[in-house]
């Protein structure tokens, strides 16, 4: 009758209250990725325009995706040719820089496999940048790109 202490239903409001106060403690300390200090996340998925400009004889222009994780890794789909393309990305003074291995085939036979590096610069849900790509150690082709953020949203 004259106990002093808490109730069941008590402790466990408790450990509710303390549990939704570390998530929010958490969640504020967390930092988006962003790009060269600015308020543009890179994080997530963008629908590019490929420009291929060097050799002039090689020059096109196509559409494809890339996509930005947290920790650095990058990938690329272009329907073209299906080639399956995975790298690592940081960011830099120019921006992020990134670079990705492609394996190209015709016919399900492994073609080549080119290395491209690339340099970009986020505004918001926009982002330009640079490439090169290389054939064992080789030039192989060269060009622009420009990319627009796919927004996150329901029907």
């Amino acid at each position: 009758m004259g106990e002093q202490g808490i109730g069941r239903r008590q402790l466990l409001a408790g450990m509710g209250a303390g549990t939704l106060g570390a998530v929010a403690a958490l969640g504020a300390g967390m930092t988006p990725v962003l790009a060269n200090g600015s308020e543009a996340r890179v994080e997530g998925s963008w629908q590019a325009v490929i420009h291929v400009e060097q050799p002039p004889d090689k020059a096109t222009a196509f559409p494809a995706m890339f996509g930005f994780a947290g920790g650095g890794v990058v990938i690329r789909v272009d329907g073209r040719d299906n080639a399956p393309s995975l790298g690592t990305w940081k960011h830099s003074e120019a921006g992020i820089v990134f670079e990705r291995i492609e394996y190209q085939f015709a016919a399900g036979v492994l073609i080549r496999t080119v290395t491209v590096r690339a340099v970009a610069k986020v505004d918001g849900d926009s982002m330009s940048g640079t490439f090169t790509g290389l054939v064992a150690g080789n030039f192989y082709r060269s060009g622009s790109f420009t990319a627009t953020r796919v927004p996150a949203q329901g029907p």
